[in-house]
């Protein structure tokens, strides 16, 4: 049983809700004032008018999108059982850190199959994700890789993170562990595996997830995912 009550991990969804909408507040005045901008030089260049209204429809789509993603992610509560795509799902929760991370040099790649989808609760992992991405913006470089493997009836999630440099925030692999235990706990998500090392001034931290309840699925689908 957690000792970290359902109120207390709103709460810190809350918190980093909070953030994410002050970060997003940023972005969609960048994405305004743009879509002002161009409006403005529409009126005077005809000749690139298409081009230019092309221009203004990616951006109010994609302020739309950060909207409605922001919306999904503080509506969510603990419990809610629910099947989701693993790789769609993470880069949603991303593209609320992209532009921070884009500025700083941080890196990130996502070797998950569109096929591996899974029932849990997407609030607890997606909560932890965001956390560890939260932590992550004080790094000045990164990379981050994620994986997953079909094993029986579950889906091994890897997420290594490769910090180059010493200049890391103190006690981070502590810090995230820590609340990565409390918010699994009495969940499916399983936080099975954990690895810290350091080579050539470069910090390697390891993190593997043990997720329960996959969908059945067709026995060459599982071996492609895993393949």
């Amino acid at each position: 049983m957690s000792i970290f009550p359902k109120s207390e991990i709103v709460s810190v969804r809350d918190q980093i809700g909070l953030w994410i909408a002050r970060t997003m507040m940023h972005e969609l005045n960048n994405i305004f004032a743009g879509i002002n901008g161009f409006a403005q030089l529409a009126k005077e260049e005809t000749v690139y008018l298409n081009d230019l209204l092309e221009v203004v429809n990616k951006e109010g789509k994609r302020g739309a999108r950060l909207v409605r993603l922001f919306q999904e992610f503080i509506h969510r509560k603990p419990g809610e059982i629910g099947e989701i795509e693993l790789r769609s799902e993470i880069e949603k929760l991303l593209e609320f850190f992209e532009r921070n991370w884009t500025q700083k040099g941080i890196q990130w790649k996502i070797e998950i199959s569109q096929d591996d989808k899974i029932t849990l609760d997407w609030f607890r992992l997606e909560l932890f994700l965001a956390r560890t991405f939260l932590e992550l913006c004080s790094f000045n470089s990164a990379k981050l890789f994620f994986s997953a493997h079909h094993l029986r009836e579950e889906l091994e999630l890897d997420l290594t993170i490769e910090v180059q440099g010493l200049d890391f925030p103190e006690n981070f692999f502590v810090r995230i562990l820590e609340f990565g235990r409390e918010v699994f706990a009495g969940s499916e998500i399983g936080l099975f595996g954990v690895e810290e090392e350091e080579v050539d001034q470069t910090r390697y931290y390891g993190l593997w997830f043990r997720l329960a309840k996959t969908l059945e699925q067709e026995p060459a689908l599982a071996q492609s995912a895993v393949g």
